[in-house]
Parts: C-alpha cells; structure tokens; sequence
C-alpha cells in the first residue's frame, strides 16, 4: 500500500481564512481577549456588583484623572435670556 501527503499551504490559508469568517467575534486562545483598560473595567464591575431591592446594582466606569470643565453657566444663562427676549418680540420665530 503506497500512501502519499501532499500539503497545499494556499488551501491552509484559505481553509484558515474561511474560519476566521465562520467566527466572526470570537478570539482565539493564543490572542488576548481583553487590554489593560478592559480588564480594570471588568475587575470594577464584578467588584462592585450588588443585587438590593430586586436590582442589580453596578458602579460607573469612570476614567480616572480626567480634567475638569470650567463651568459654562453664564453663557447658558445669557443663550436662555436671548431666546426668550427673541420669543417675545415674535413668538412665530
């Protein structure tokens, strides 16, 4: 009996590739599922996960050293005064 192999490393790509389509979102085992980022994440949510009063309740993820925004109350407050001062020369507007 003669038995003979023959390996065609384009069919292995393509055979490869078809796969990777078939398991469009699903990561293999050699790659990492999850960065640093996601995985702190992760870590704050299963930490922080209760269940009171017949709810699940889970912290928000917040980024840490973030820059705080100045306050733009008065330039609302004068965008509120001129609508209204618009409104009422003619309220069709």
């Amino acid at each position: 009996m003669n038995v003979q192999v023959n390996t065609n490393d384009q069919l292995n790509e393509t055979l490869q590739s078809f796969w990777n389509l078939e398991s469009i979102g699903i990561k293999s085992d050699d790659m990492p599922l999850l960065n640093k980022t996601e995985e702190t994440v992760l870590n704050n949510f299963k930490e922080s996960l209760t269940f009171k009063d017949g709810r699940y309740e889970v912290s928000i993820p917040w980024k840490e050293n973030q820059v705080t925004l100045k306050s733009n109350y008065i330039q609302a407050e004068r965008r509120l005064y001129s609508l209204e001062k618009r409104l009422l020369e003619d309220p069709l507007k």
